[in-house]
């Protein structure tokens, strides 16, 4: 395996594993506590801090995603060749 595959495969290891371990249990806080709460939980310092955790690792994820799509796309390295 190349090296940009290695990252690409890195990415989508940590994409995934982000996901599982912490976007769906921020994301079930969330709404949990906007169900109980209603717009007070606005006001709630574990509501905020919770959503802005996954808005910043939610666009880190956009961001890597778009990075690998244009490194498979673009090859801004070269292609690799292959040996024979």
């Amino acid at each position: 395996m190349d090296t940009m595959g290695a990252y690409k495969a890195l990415f989508t290891i940590l994409i995934i594993f982000m996901g599982i371990m912490y976007l769906s249990d921020w994301l079930s806080f969330l709404l949990k506590t906007a169900e109980h709460d209603g717009i007070v939980a606005l006001q709630n310092d574990a509501f905020q801090t919770t959503s802005v955790s996954l808005i910043s690792a939610s666009i880190f994820n956009i961001f890597a995603m778009i990075m690998m799509t244009c490194v498979t796309y673009f090859k801004p390295f070269g292609k690799i060749k292959k040996k024979r």
